[in-house]
């Protein structure tokens, strides 16, 4: 059964087919110019995969940092310089991309396959013409009840995609409506993509993923990272 099909019989709406979709618009240069970008195949996700990831933009940190603390960069204050997460998959020809704050990984925007971009409520993004969200950054804003929990693995990154690729919020008094569907998907996206890349600890519950004896250290030295003011 094609993804789209398993992901649409799990939320109620049937097993049909995949639609046809076309081929994903050009990139906006005033917009990705520059930013650098790391892909990842949902289709292919496993242990190995979502750490190679993991490991480009932990070296694309030490690359932009100039001081580290027990092997862990310590970034500076500039809140411009980002970069891109895209997810593809073969059976789709659309794409998704997040885009990320260099500074501390944090999630700011998303771009579904049609090319909008979409931002939380209150993140400013200078230069990104995005459609603002009618929710905030915070894990809170993002569960969908006080008794809601968010598992990982490859089948949250699957449905992640799935979800952001085709969401579509209607706008109400400037602000674009949110879904329990959305939430859940940026909840994915901020543990596994944007947590997953500050701290080891959070790496290790991904199936599969070697445990690293260095994981304390490293998440001690990113605490450190953001007592000194270089996180929020």
């Amino acid at each position: 059964m094609p993804p789209r099909a398993r992901h649409r019989q799990q939320r109620g709406h049937g097993q049909g087919p995949p639609v046809p979709a076309p081929p994903p618009p050009p990139p906006d240069p005033t917009q990705t110019q520059g930013i650098r970008v790391f892909g990842l195949n949902v289709s292919l996700v496993g242990a190995a995969e979502y750490t190679r990831l993991q490991n480009e933009r932990d070296q694309h940190c030490s690359q932009l940092s100039a001081v580290h603390f027990n092997g862990t960069p310590m970034t500076t204050g500039d809140d411009s310089s980002c970069h891109l997460v895209r997810l593809t998959h073969p059976d789709y020809q659309q794409r998704v991309q997040l885009l990320f704050r260099d500074r501390n990984q944090y999630l700011l925007a998303f771009q579904r396959g049609d090319g909008r971009w979409f931002r939380f409520l209150g993140l400013e993004v200078p230069g990104l013409n995005a459609e603002i969200l009618n929710l905030q950054s915070s894990h809170g804003s993002m569960l969908r009840g006080p008794s809601s929990n968010t598992s990982v693995g490859p089948h949250a990154l699957m449905g992640m995609f799935v979800e952001l690729l085709e969401f579509d919020g209607a706008v109400l008094n400037g602000l674009t409506n949110i879904t329990n569907e959305l939430k859940r998907a940026l909840h994915w996206a901020t543990v596994m993509l944007s947590e997953g890349a500050r701290f080891q600890s959070v790496r290790r519950h991904m199936p599969g993923t070697k445990h690293r004896t260095k994981h304390h250290s490293r998440d001690c030295a990113m605490a450190k990272n953001e007592k000194l003011g270089a996180h929020e």
